[in-house]
């Protein structure tokens, strides 16, 4: 809330890289005050806070967007419309998958394990390569990860279009699976790292975040703007419902913005999909 009361639209997405540091904020503050408020399930109630503070930042950059799907003629290209909102939201995801990083680095063990057993049971299930179990046939990994997150796709999508705000669930709950994942990999990491190294110094935890940020965001980072491509083009939708937009003839614009950032929302996914089976795994093995 404080962000929406001090910084207006403009702002936020021209210094779209400063919520990065904001989502970090949110996700580290959400996540102990969960842990002391509500230890039973402390994941659900940071995840519910988290999403609070978000709905008002989400809400005003997916209002500016459709009033700009309705008054930009112009022959810019679809992902210049939106590139500052897209990049906002990245950045803020990055922000919460950085902060549920730090989290789980500063967590107790028993803590940590109870804060984020959703997100190993998910992880070992959609993520066999920290489980060690490998695909054999690298287009069955391809078809398989793009259609799982084709779903997500689509979710993001429905729950925007219908609750206009609704793919903030999905995406806050993504973020904590790849902030888990990534400190999961660092601990793996910065213990194989000091093993070969003569002396255990700061350089050996630079490595392991390095390699543990990029082993996943190589092709995560992509596949969350597909998401986020996608759900601005539910949100875009919902709020011209709300508006009474459809009721005129610029609501042609709407859904030819919409429908073009769907289309760009699924090549996206595509070619992170192609990164996640073919890239990734060359570069970053464990």
């Amino acid at each position: 809330m404080v962000l929406e009361t001090n910084f207006g639209t403009e702002f936020l997405e021209k210094k779209f890289y400063l919520l990065l540091f904001f989502g970090m904020a949110y996700a580290i503050i959400s996540s102990f005050f969960a842990i002391w408020v509500f230890p039973p399930n402390p994941m659900l109630v940071a995840i519910s806070l988290i999403i609070i503070t978000t709905v008002p930042i989400f809400y005003k950059i997916s209002e500016h967007e459709e009033q700009i799907g309705i008054s930009d003629d112009s022959e810019k290209s679809i992902m210049t419309k939106h590139a500052k909102a897209i990049n906002s939201f990245v950045f803020l995801f990055i922000g919460y998958s950085l902060g549920f990083f730090l989290v789980a680095l500063l967590l107790s063990g028993s803590t940590s394990e109870h804060f984020f057993s959703d997100q190993q049971h998910v992880l070992s299930s959609i993520n066999p390569t920290l489980t060690g179990n490998f695909f054999s046939d690298a287009f069955s990994a391809f078809t398989s990860i793009f259609s799982n997150n084709l779903k997500v796709l689509i979710f993001c999508l429905i729950f925007s279009l219908v609750f206009g705000v609704g793919a903030l669930f999905i995406l806050v709950w993504n973020a904590s699976v790849l902030g888990f994942a990534m400190a999961s990999l660092f601990h793996i990491k910065l213990f194989d790292f000091s093993a070969s190294s003569e002396v255990f110094n700061f350089f050996n935890y630079l490595r392991a975040f390095f390699f543990s940020f990029f082993r996943f965001s190589l092709h995560g980072i992509p596949e969350i703007a597909a998401y986020f491509v996608a759900g601005l083009a539910g949100s875009i939708i919902s709020f011209s419902i709300i508006k009474n937009h459809f009721l005129t003839k610029k609501f042609e614009n709407i859904l030819l913005d919409v429908s073009n950032l769907v289309i760009i929302s699924i090549i996206i996914l595509v070619f992170a999909a192609f990164l996640e089976v073919f890239v990734t795994p060359v570069f970053f093995r464990f």
